[in-house]
């Protein structure tokens, strides 16, 4: 039994504690509240002075400017698991065509290699690069490499791109994403769009603590950063850095510092010390939705953003957030020190602050701890001592405990609010208990990252990149964006809604498809039909270059905002070369999209000599007149579409058809030039065709 003595000590000791961590509580939460009063004083201003003089952005206006050629960089250290899926997703769902996809792997990682090797046998538009050290080494020497590969491509191709996009293995990227981008490079020189958890099960409560946090720094705290300093931190996902941007790191070097573990963070504010502009792109789209019935329609609000899963298990949550830590408030520490005007420092407070104060903080609740189990004692002991209380009653510090229980509340509520926002009311029950469980994590990520970095100041031992695994969604709800073909026809200003209601209720009466009655009427075009029908199906591997939109009639000047100029007009780049059809086939290392037989490759990786050219193809076959009928003629469309290539490239595959002997349908499937789900699906379309022929008749 602790004697009398003692029990005060630690009694005396846990009052100093809770009183410094009220103190300490109270100054984060003041400048928090500074963050909050800045945001909503902004929305207050763009609401009542900006937004009436812009109309928000549509998609009309992303889909308006050309492609430029855009290029994906997508760093890989041991992601056998999710590459496949997530690349194969992006290529069916993004809708964009004019973009190259560029895989770095390690030449000690055989599993992703051979993932990488087998996409590239897939799709013609995928790189695999291989770095020269194996890994792990760090992100951002994944990144250097492949940018050194990128620009090796541009010479090969003749070709320079308006901008390179940094993504992970695990992201699932919105289709409208390269629009985005495209819409706003080169304007700008930093495009970063919202990162968002996919949604957890209620009871997943490490995983889903990301689905809180990220709801609400990435609606309100970065737009705050954007606004006040114009400084936007990468996330190091869902950002896109402008050719300006590239030549003015490579100046210095490396284009993303090796001696960070965020190598994004310490970018932007690279960008920001040299003038460049930076936006953060959080931009809200509305969607019709149609039910069963056509008078269901309702306006879905869908945002612009990359997701993915976060880790699920405490530790790897722990050691994640470690590394971001060490990164963003350890290693930015070292290299800028407390640089820069005082809103820049005040950004670096605010990254480097919890460093001290979340000991404090904690150790404050351990001296509640201290008071229940002191309540405890004194209840069930008999002739227990009787010490003062924590605060004696009307003492003038309790309107600091007050305040930081009304600030506690109030957090919770605004967690509440962006959660709901993005996630809706089945997300909400378990909020309150994920704040508690995240601020656990990130105690613990904290005292972690301190003792490695403290680690590596007394021994010089590196810091790694510490890999925690990601999982990738199978299930096609959680993949694609999936939507009637009225509301894409209304979204592309092709169609109103009277004009949609009144071709359903046509539709309903003679039992003929939605797109013959549209058809019947000449309200689309049979070129425009397939076209819209590629897109709602998912068959544009890399996207057709059918821009489905018609001019717009004349209306009153209102310019659109996006976020607060008018459009953008400078681009960078021409149009990439089309790969032949033909050397499309079973490609599995060819290092460069869209390149001929004449043309050097880059010695990064050998070109497979095995792959005949369209050349080749062209001297071996004879050319035979084509009579094709309506099948044919929507498969030829889809193989252009699909692989970028001239209808007379793609009739050689029916004259080399024709000369085995063998029906276009397996000759396509058998040389993996078409999936079995893909010729079901113009089978389907095929069989609406006749109907409608049939019924015309």
């Amino acid at each position: 039994m602790l004697s009398t003595d003692t029990l005060s000590s630690i009694f005396l000791v846990a009052q100093i504690l809770f009183v410094v961590a009220a103190i300490v509580f109270a100054l984060s939460a003041i400048d928090d509240l500074l963050i909050d009063a800045f945001f909503f004083s902004r929305k207050l201003y763009r609401k009542f002075l900006v937004e009436p003089k812009y109309k928000p952005l549509s998609v009309n206006d992303l889909l308006r400017p050309d492609e430029k050629p855009l290029a994906l960089m997508l760093p890989a250290w041991q992601e056998a698991d999710v590459i496949y899926s997530a690349v194969k997703n992006l290529i069916s769902t993004i809708d964009y065509k004019n973009y190259q996809i560029f895989i770095g792997v390690y030449p000690n990682d055989a599993e992703t290699g051979a993932e990488a090797d087998k996409l590239c046998g897939e799709f013609g538009n995928v790189h695999k690069v291989v770095t020269g050290a194996p890994g792990p080494t760090c992100k951002a020497d994944c990144l250097n490499e492949i940018i050194a590969y990128i620009f090796q491509v541009e010479q090969l191709q003749n070709i320079q791109f308006a901008a390179v996009i940094m993504q992970d293995a695990e992201d699932v990227v919105h289709p409208w994403s390269f629009k985005l981008f495209n819409y706003l490079i080169p304007r700008f020189d930093l495009v970063q769009i919202p990162v968002f958890s996919l949604p957890r099960k209620w009871y997943e409560i490490t995983g889903g603590h990301y689905m809180d946090e990220f709801a609400e720094f990435h609606s309100k705290e970065i737009l705050v950063r954007e606004q006040f300093a114009g400084v936007v931190p990468g996330a190091g996902v869902g950002t896109a850095y402008s050719r300006k941007a590239l030549n003015f790191a490579g100046a210095s070097g490396e284009y993303f510092s090796t001696h960070s573990l965020t190598e994004d963070y310490e970018f932007s504010f690279r960008m920001r010390d040299a003038g460049l502009k930076m936006v953060f792109a959080r931009v809200p789209l509305s969607r019709r939705i149609t039910g069963e019935s056509s008078s269901n329609q309702r306006e879905q609000i869908d945002f612009i953003a990359t997701r993915e899963y976060f880790p699920n298990r405490f530790w790897a949550s722990v050691r994640q957030k470690t590394r971001w830590t060490i990164g963003i408030s350890f290693q930015a520490w070292k290299s800028f020190g407390w640089k820069g005007d005082w809103k820049t420092k005040y950004l670096f407070w605010r990254d480097r602050k919890m460093i001290f104060f979340s000991h404090a903080i904690a150790l404050g609740f351990l001296s509640i701890l201290i008071f229940l189990a002191y309540t405890l004692y004194h209840s069930t002991t008999r002739d227990a001592y009787e010490f003062a209380p924590i605060l004696s009653e009307g003492h003038p510090f309790w309107y600091v405990v007050y305040f930081n229980i009304a600030v506690m509340l109030y957090r919770i509520v605004q967690r509440h609010f962006w959660t709901h926002l993005y996630y809706g009311w089945r997300a909400l029950p378990m909020v309150t208990l994920r704040y508690v469980w995240g601020g656990l994590i990130n105690y613990l990520a904290i005292t972690r990252a301190t003792k490695i970095f403290l680690k590596h100041l007394i021994s010089g031992e590196t810091i790694g990149w510490d890999k925690t695994a990601h999982d990738f969604p199978e299930a096609e709800n959680e993949l694609k964006i999936r939507q009637k073909l009225g509301d894409i026809l209304i979204e592309r200003g092709l169609l109103t809604p009277a004009t949609l209601h009144s071709a359903l209720e046509q539709h309903q009466a003679e039992q003929i498809p939605l797109g013959q009655v549209l058809l019947k009427r000449g309200i689309i075009s049979e070129e425009e039909l397939n076209d819209l029908l590629e897109i709602q199906s998912g068959v544009r591997s890399f996207a057709s270059q059918q821009t489905l939109e018609r001019p717009a009639q004349p209306s009153a000047p209102k310019q659109s905002s996006a976020p607060d100029e008018g459009p953008a007009t400078a681009e960078l780049g021409t149009p990439a070369k089309v790969i032949p059809l033909t050397q499309a086939k079973r490609r599995s290392t060819n290092p460069a999209l869209h390149t001929t037989a004449e043309q050097p490759v880059p010695s990064i990786a050998p070109r497979n000599e095995d792959i005949p050219t369209l050349t080749d193809k062209v001297s071996a076959l004879p050319r035979h007149q084509q009579h094709l009928n309506a099948r044919d003629k929507l498969l030829v469309r889809t193989l252009m579409a699909k692989f970028s290539a001239k209808e007379a490239d793609v009739l050689l595959l029916f004259d080399e058809a024709n000369t085995k002997g063998i029906p276009i349908d397996h000759y396509l499937v058998s040389e993996g030039l078409m999936s079995s789900f893909v010729m079901e699906f113009v089978d389907s379309v095929s069989r609406d065709h006749n109907k409608y022929q049939n019924n015309q008749g």
